[in-house]
């Protein structure tokens, strides 16, 4: 009898913990750096956490924004999302002064196992060139001034 308890109690532990419910969150760690200085942190840049999900049946053809987050140079901002029913996400970094960063992923690539993805962005800044043609006079064979930026 021993034996049989045994064997009953062992089936009904492997059932109940094979049907624990496995955590749906996804979380990313995104760690803003400076373009110029690969090293250094980038402090004030927005990053946001947007994905397209289905809903009802119907797909919203915008992104909707799920968390955000600034940093601030001390360490990763952690974000994070449900992962039924989306179709895309994606990680877009806003600061100012610089080019916006969009990092895409699959979410059929992402794994909710309770560990967070690291994603590093690069923040690049703008900068505006002024430049000026200065015709020194000579003939130009076909009378005008041809040029084209590289």
């Amino acid at each position: 009898m021993t034996i049989r308890r045994c064997i009953v109690l062992l089936a009904a532990l492997l059932l109940a913990h094979g049907c624990s419910v496995e955590s749906q969150d996804i979380v990313f760690e995104v760690t803003v750096v400076q373009w110029s200085n690969p090293d250094s942190p980038e402090v004030g840049a927005t990053v946001i956490l947007e994905e397209q999900r289905l809903q009802n049946g119907v797909l919203n053809a915008f992104y909707s924004e799920v968390g955000r987050g600034i940093s601030d140079g001390l360490g990763p901002v952690t974000l994070s999302t449900v992962r039924s029913n989306v179709l895309s996400i994606r990680i877009r970094v806003e600061q100012d002064g610089c080019f916006d960063e969009w990092i895409e992923f699959n979410p059929e690539d992402l794994v909710a196992n309770g560990l967070p993805y690291e994603v590093d962005v690069v923040v690049m800044p703008q900068c505006l060139v002024t430049s000026s043609v200065v015709h020194d006079g000579s003939v130009c064979p076909s009378g005008e001034l041809i040029y084209r930026w590289i």
